[in-house]
């Protein structure tokens, strides 16, 4: 880590390419998680495109069988997947930069929080509108259980998570989804072989 004298616009887009690459990864294995057809994933490059920062293309499955099970399975797992982004930002910054900065750049602290506690205006809109189609009462019963649901699986996935974010920060033309599901369960397989 750079000390204060050493930070300058390299070191800011590099962590905000880090922060975009962990975010995507979130969504991505989150998404593989729950059996989604992952498209592509990108970190873009531009460090002003504020909000579009990267995406994560994926679809839905379509299930089989009871309706209302199906609509509770499709509304929970895209909030999780909504949330795993701005999560796995959370990890990151709590394993590997809350106490260095503290110790080593204290006056970056407010920035550094930005960058990995911040973020996803795309995903924040996304979880309004499906929290908001839920009704009064069940809007806050979903949300606290798909915020832990969502805690869980990216703090037990989040080796395979930072790995697919530097993959992610090597390619500047993206990832698709087949390479991505490809990385995801060949990291896997190797996690388990150990």
């Amino acid at each position: 880590m750079k000390d204060d004298a050493e930070l300058d616009e390299t070191s800011f887009d590099e962590m905000w390419t880090i922060a975009k690459a962990i975010h995507e990864a979130g969504h991505a294995v989150v998404a593989h998680f729950f059996g989604w057809e992952l498209e592509k994933a990108i970190v873009l490059k531009d460090s002003d495109h504020v909000e579009y920062a990267g995406y994560c293309k994926h679809s839905i499955p379509e299930y089989d069988g009871d309706p209302e099970k199906d609509l509770r399975k499709v509304v929970g797992t895209s909030l999780v997947v909504l949330y795993a982004g701005n999560q796995a930002q959370r990890v990151f910054y709590d394993r590997f930069i809350k106490d260095t900065e503290k110790d080593n750049l204290p006056r970056m602290v407010p920035v550094f929080r930005k960058f990995f506690l911040g973020g996803g205006q795309g995903d924040k809109k996304g979880i309004e509108e499906i929290l908001c189609s839920l009704g009064k009462d069940g809007r806050m019963k979903w949300k606290k259980k798909c915020i832990e649901w969502t805690k869980e699986i990216v703090d037990h996935y989040f080796p395979v998570i930072h790995f697919i974010s530097v993959c992610l920060m090597d390619a500047p033309e993206g990832i698709d989804g087949g390479e991505l599901k490809r990385l995801i369960e060949t990291f896997e397989e190797s996690e388990l072989n150990h």
